[in-house]
């Protein structure tokens, strides 16, 4: 099984790799297994650059961990190292939008009550009142056995772009109505 995480994280860290900027750890890091970083600045100016109306920057930071089996205990000691170690990253100012601290865990098996932990886990911190940006932790549960995504209320999306990196589905275009004949 140790295996299949291994490609697991594999698969992911090369999605992941396409838009940030991805690190592997050490073994003595363990069980921390990889990071990888986003930032995006948007900006709208008017008429030229110097008149510039407004700037919006966004961060992502993400955390991947592989564990063989998953407790409650471990749960809430994997999400706090990520939010210990994304939070001295956030600086907050006037352009600052949003961070996402997110914490990917790779699991072969998860107890209940963990993943009762996961779906109530809820952190998010205001700065200045959001005149500054806000922070969110994002916490997704990759539970290989079964072949589950789980994710906490605000990491949906995470789990839903995982689930596409995953298990990718052809798309079906289709060029407008059918017709009868």
């Amino acid at each position: 099984m140790e295996k299949d995480r291994a490609q697991m994280l594999e698969r992911l860290l090369t999605s992941y790799a396409t838009w940030y900027d991805v690190s592997r750890c050490s073994a003595s890091d363990a069980p921390l297994a990889a990071t990888a970083e986003y930032h995006e600045v948007g900006t709208a100016y008017v008429l030229s650059r110097k008149a510039e109306m407004w700037s919006a920057a966004r961060n992502e930071y993400v955390y991947f961990f592989s564990v063989p089996e998953l407790t409650e205990a471990l749960f809430r000691q994997l999400v706090e190292q990520a939010g210990a170690l994304g939070e001295p990253r956030i600086v907050p100012h006037k352009e600052h939008m949003y961070s996402y601290i997110v914490a990917v865990i790779l699991c072969e098996s998860a107890e209940e009550g963990a993943l009762r932990a996961l779906k109530r886990y809820r952190r998010r911190k205001d700065f200045q009142f959001s005149l500054h940006g806000w922070m969110e932790i994002h916490a997704t549960v990759i539970e290989l056995g079964r072949g589950a995504i789980l994710s906490n209320p605000d990491g949906r999306r995470t789990a839903k772009s995982l689930k596409n990196v995953l298990d990718p589905k052809p798309k079906r275009w289709s060029f407008g109505a059918k017709r009868k004949a």
